[in-house]
């Protein structure tokens, strides 16, 4: 068995000396979890993680956990449903798989077993492993970041997210995702808002708040977020700095994704969307490798209903009514950078690495 703490630089030499596939394929999707004098670093937690490092489906197997406080074999399961251990901290990742210290007592003993995948994490290139293991380690050492993006549909919000999202190691929090996440869960709060949703009724901004600050909580969060899709209202940006003070932080950088809208038509009905990942597609402007298909998994793309000149009309109004007055509420608190948003995505990206650095 493996085992990393004490010294970061014992995981430099493991990826010197090429191990970085027996690391991945032992502590497949996340179980690579370094113990750093026991100070935890959420950062170098769930290294491999499924949301952000896209492969294919991994091998799973079983696991069996020994009484003497190490593992038989760390490898990919899910908590069992019967397990009580107090004395030893486990915790869930995006994905669902369990992160934890192999220096950590364990109280009982159980079995996990979880089904055969049809692809093994052995057929990913070592270097592709080793690359986003060193990105990974080289984004803990750079600061927290809480992030706002605001801009109307077609602003390229959805372009400019994921690279901000891998180059800091933050996790994207979008509040539809997030509630439709929470009813499924059936979380308490995801249970007050389907009550809600079921009688016809807005969910209020007290849940929403809530349901964000439940998601801030996992380690996936833990060197910030980006939050996309609220607030919306000044109300909601007070409740959400509210929530945020009592955790000791505040809201870093607003992002304003500022373009004239006239500009927006041509960039909305040309958007071709992968519904599972957010990865957006424009026809003419930044088209996937094969018509029709992601880049990435090769699954169907989709366009939206909401998508026409039309509905963007309407959609408009209702941002620059409702939303426009969220960014002078933060533009007085001095946190608001206004991005060309008109620009290639490419030149934008640079804007936002200005703004970051």
């Amino acid at each position: 068995m493996i085992s990393y703490k004490a010294n970061p630089s014992i995981l430099l030499g493991a990826l010197r000396n090429s191990v970085a596939e027996v690391i991945a394929s032992t502590y497949a999707r996340g179980f690579l979890e370094l113990d750093m004098e026991n100070q935890r670093d959420p950062s170098l937690i769930n290294l491999l993680d499924q949301e952000d490092f896209q492969t294919p489906s991994y091998k799973r197997v079983r696991r069996k956990d020994k009484g003497d406080g190490e593992l038989s074999s760390l490898k990919c399961g899910r908590e069992s449903p019967n397990r009580t251990e107090p004395n030893r901290t486990l915790e869930k990742s995006d994905s669902g798989f369990l992160l934890f210290s192999s220096t950590e007592k364990t109280t009982t003993t159980s079995e996990t077993e979880t089904a055969m995948a049809n692809t093994s994490l052995e057929d990913v290139p070592s270097l592709d492993l080793m690359t986003e293991l060193l990105r990974r380690f080289k984004c803990s050492s750079k600061p927290d970041k809480r992030l706002i993006l605001i801009g109307p549909p077609g602003s390229g919000k959805g372009t400019q997210s994921p690279i901000i999202k891998d180059e800091y190691c933050l996790c994207h929090l979008a509040t539809g995702d997030m509630l439709r996440a929470a009813v499924a869960a059936k979380t308490p709060l995801g249970v007050k808002a389907k009550e809600a949703m079921e009688k016809g009724e807005l969910v209020s901004d007290d849940l929403v708040v809530g349901i964000i600050d439940e998601a801030m909580k996992k380690p996936s969060c833990q060197k910030g977020f980006i939050l996309d899709g609220f607030p919306r209202t000044v109300v909601q940006a007070q409740k959400l700095d509210e929530m945020l003070e009592k955790q000791g932080v505040k809201v870093d950088k607003v992002l304003n994704f500022a373009i004239d809208d006239a500009i927006l038509e041509e960039r909305i009905t040309g958007r071709w969307i992968h519904p599972s990942s957010g990865r957006t597609y424009h026809t003419k402007f930044a088209p996937p490798k094969a018509a029709g298909v992601d880049d990435v998994t090769g699954e169907p793309l989709i366009q939206r209903k909401d998508d026409t000149a039309a509905v963007l009309k309407s959609r408009l109004e209702a941002f620059h009514k409702q939303t426009e007055p969220v960014i002078d509420y933060y533009s007085k608190k001095g946190v608001v950078a206004n991005l060309h948003a008109e620009k290639p995505p490419k030149e934008v990206t640079v804007e936002v690495e200005k703004v970051l650095s």
